[in-house]
């Protein structure tokens, strides 16, 4: 790498990255039909288990690893294979909440994976494994992708009835989006029923997510014409409960009950949110920007389009991300063209990474087009191109 041909010395990076491609085309590859594959297989998932053993325990009953490993070696060497990976299992739940990183978390749930998938028959997690992954998830300091993977893995095992009422009750105390996103989900799932009940809870949360599970339910049935007598149901179900809440005290109720209407045919439903976004806090216009993202794209256009005329002031970054993500979930004709102005020209960094993932959602040919041209036509500045290289690199074919 070094040699006397090149000017300069190549950076370490350089030298790092050329070596890891030099190593994957030497990579060995040993097929399942090689009469070795069986034996080296099996060595290799021991020393992935014992590894694991090492690496996860709970810390607030055993603060210190080497006490930890020399009162539990003896039985962990002792056990049948399958008893040591239903003891595996609860080490790694009971070591979730004291791993410092969502990396490592990740980590953790891709090696509660791999052990489940490596023995198909296998119950899964127990319902005690189950409650104690919902519960160390729903108390984490911030629940964001890695809080919601756990619950969600952890759901798809034996969690009850019981363990799921917990687990709707942990989230209406959460404020993050995506716990919203996964209360609403779960309210759905309980049926029609469960979600009109949630119309009167007292608290906003449950109110908000059960606005959102009746769009959810309705937009479902609307788009099955088999669901016709269904989504006729669900109309006379949901109407009266969500007329009252589009005069909710609290306007983000009042907001995602609008949204829900717009979808049972309410030509109001626009009108009363423009009025909510005028009247409403920057948390209000911020919940109008979201749900915008949800109704037809001519209907949306044009508050969004006035929404991101007005809020152009620094501290108005998270509206205009919350806008451009909304646009970008519409697809409306003229969004890949306000997403490029936002990704090359917003001074918040988060408004323009905002844009630049609005625009791979979209990710068909007018957007890879739009990107290519700005890059290839004039000569921008050197960050704005790495943002235009950076958002084509998600993009496919051969211009790119």
């Amino acid at each position: 790498f070094q040699s006397e041909s090149i000017a300069k010395p190549r950076a370490d990076e350089h030298v790092v990255t050329v070596l890891g491609v030099l190593n994957q085309r030497r990579r060995l590859v040993i097929p399942p039909s090689d009469p070795r594959y069986p034996l080296i297989r099996m060595r290799v998932n021991s020393l992935l288990e014992a590894n694991a053993w090492q690496r996860y325990r709970d810390a607030d009953r055993w603060p210190d690893a080497v006490a930890w490993w020399k009162a539990n070696v003896e039985m962990v060497e002792q056990a049948d294979p399958e008893t040591r990976r239903v003891l595996l299992r609860t080490a790694i739940v009971h070591a979730f909440d004291d791993l410092p990183s969502d990396t490592q978390r990740n980590e953790a749930l891709d090696v509660l994976e791999d052990l489940l998938r490596s023995d198909p028959g296998d119950g899964g997690l127990s319902g005690a494994d189950a409650r104690a992954l919902v519960e160390a998830a729903t108390t984490a300091v911030a629940f964001g992708g890695v809080e919601e993977r756990a619950v969600r893995f952890a759901t798809m095992q034996k969690a009850s009835a019981k363990v799921r009422g917990e687990l709707v009750e942990a989230l209406a105390t959460r404020t993050e989006p995506t716990a919203a996103m996964l209360l609403a989900e779960l309210l759905a799932a309980s049926g029609e029923t469960a979600v009109r009940d949630a119309f009167a809870d007292p608290r906003a949360s449950m109110r908000i997510a059960s606005c959102r599970a009746a769009q959810g339910l309705l937009r479902h049935a609307a788009e099955d014409p088999e669901e016709a007598a269904y989504f006729a149901k669900l109309q006379e179900s949901f109407r009266p409960g969500l007329e009252v809440l589009t005069r909710d005290d609290d306007l983000i109720v009042a907001t995602r009950a609008s949204i829900a209407l717009y979808h049972l045919g309410d030509e109001g439903a626009i009108t009363r949110m423009e009025e909510v976004y005028k009247a409403g806090d920057m948390s209000v216009k911020i919940a109008v920007a979201d749900a915008l993202g949800d109704v037809k794209p001519d209907d949306a256009y044009p508050l969004l389009n006035l929404l991101l005329a007005n809020e152009r002031a620094p501290d108005s970054g998270l509206l205009r991300a919350t806008a451009l993500d909304a646009l970008g979930r519409t697809k409306h004709s003229n969004a890949v063209n306000l997403l490029t102005f936002y990704l090359l020209n917003d001074a918040d960094s988060g408004v323009r990474r905002a844009a630049g993932n609005a625009l791979i959602d979209i990710g068909n040919e007018d957007a890879r087009y739009a990107l290519v041209r700005a890059l290839t036509e004039g000569q921008p500045q050197p960050d704005r191109r790495a943002r235009l290289v950076t958002v084509i690199g998600h993009f496919d074919g051969q211009v790119v």
